[in-house]
């Protein structure tokens, strides 16, 4: 029964595959005040929009002086359950879409998903 349960999670997730446009706002942000949750980013590690925004969380975090935990989902259970715990948040902020690269603040709740800039995951992030 876990293996069939494990399985339908990994065709949900892999079947949403990777989301390539962002649901962030768009332009320059500027950041003035300090975050003080925690932010999990849920991508595949053979997705081409996640491998983009490599160097962007590398970014915000240095700027924020963050760090946001990465999940890689495609391949370890463990981290797809915690996905799909979030799936609610995810599908809601993320216009119905639950992929990868997904973006979630544990403190607040909301979710972002897709490619997008370092403005806009700052903002996001500090929103």
């Amino acid at each position: 029964m876990k293996y069939a349960i494990a399985i339908l999670l990994m065709a949900a997730v892999l079947s949403a595959g990777c989301i390539g446009q962002s649901s962030a706002p768009s332009g320059g942000a500027v950041i003035e005040k300090p975050y003080d949750g925690q932010i999990i980013e849920f991508y595949g590690a053979e997705c081409p929009h996640c491998q983009n925004m490599a160097p962007v969380v590398v970014q915000v975090e240095q700027d924020l002086g963050i760090s946001i935990t990465k999940l890689e989902v495609w391949h370890n259970d463990t981290n797809r359950a915690t996905m799909t715990s979030y799936k609610s948040a995810i599908t809601s902020f993320c216009g119905g879409s639950f992929g990868v690269p997904a973006f979630v603040d544990t403190k607040t709740g909301r979710a972002t998903c897709g490619e997008m800039s370092a403005d806009q995951l700052k903002a996001f992030i500090v929103g």
